[in-house]
């Protein structure tokens, strides 16, 4: 493996710059076609965070939907079962990744509100590099 020089990484780098930006479209498109799938079922869930916490607000005007309803979450998406016709979970992906416990979910005024305590505490793997000489 040869070492870089300062001219020869910045041609690289450019390189792949050039690469990534004329994928922007294709990925820009599957993002988009599973957004519209999603709002197609009409849900108008509400994602944002705060410092320490994700929101995800839903309006349900139907209180007998939260009677079979079942949360569950990862550390980067969540799915609702029981909200949508279509015997499916609903997922909902997080704008960050979220501890694994803690969450909790209440309905108020027509409003189904998920609180997911984000994830701060990141743990570092070290890598050795090996060499061979």
């Amino acid at each position: 493996m040869k070492r870089f020089n300062e001219k020869e990484f910045q041609d690289s780098l450019e390189k792949w710059l050039k690469h990534m930006v004329s994928d922007l479209p294709t990925m820009f498109r599957q993002v988009s076609s599973h957004e519209n799938s999603n709002k197609n079922q009409s849900i108008n869930e509400q994602v944002f965070e705060t410092h320490d916490d994700v929101y995800i607000r839903i309006p349900i005007e139907d209180v007998e939907k939260l009677k079979n309803m079942k949360i569950y979450y990862s550390i980067n998406k969540c799915f609702i079962h029981g909200l949508v016709p279509e015997n499916r979970p609903y997922p909902i992906i997080l704008p960050v990744t979220v501890k694994k416990k803690g969450g909790s979910a209440i309905y108020k005024d027509g409003i189904l509100e998920i609180r997911l305590p984000k994830n701060t505490d990141w743990q570092y793997s070290e890598i050795a590099v090996d060499t061979y000489e």
